[in-house]
């Protein structure tokens, strides 16, 4: 059985210093994202928007990951994704990377936060529940699959 530290290493990338790490971000996007998305769509959205990625680490390793969009001139932010290998999962790490996300962004001004999550996608639901998002409205037909989608959100 393999343990993990419970120790959390989260490092902020942005725009200035992210292709370094891209390439792991992305094979664990495609590996473990139910929507990944192609190295095309990180290139495009990297080199179009402000951003921080948030990387978990275990050991010099990448174990998941938190991309957050700047709107409006930072005064909201938009989780795009979080993601966790899923040996990771159900160890409070989800939770841990999330908040050390939000702290850093809004220790910047960014203080508010907004998502969308499947609706059948019950233990993200819960975690932003944890952290502090509410659902706000639902979407129908939000993804390509045709899936509906709650609009999640909080000011804080």
């Amino acid at each position: 059985m393999t343990s993990f530290s419970n120790e959390v290493d989260i490092r902020r990338f942005s725009k200035d210093d992210y292709r370094t790490h891209l390439k792991e971000v992305v094979e664990l996007d495609e590996c473990f994202f139910e929507r990944p998305w192609k190295l095309e769509n990180w290139e495009t959205f990297c080199s179009s928007r402000e951003f921080y990625i948030y990387c978990l680490y275990d050991e010099s390793k990448i174990m998941g990951f938190s991309l957050f969009e700047i709107i409006n001139e930072g005064e909201a932010v938009h989780l795009h994704k979080i993601l966790l290998h899923p040996v990771m999962r159900g160890l409070g790490k989800g939770y841990r990377l999330f908040e050390h996300a939000r702290n850093d962004l809004a220790a910047m001004g960014h203080c508010g936060c907004y998502l969308e999550v499947a609706t059948d996608n019950k233990g993200a639901i819960a975690l932003y529940e944890k952290c502090g998002l509410e659902v706000v409205r639902r979407v129908a037909r939000f993804y390509g699959n045709g899936d509906d989608a709650f609009i999640m959100m909080n000011y804080s």
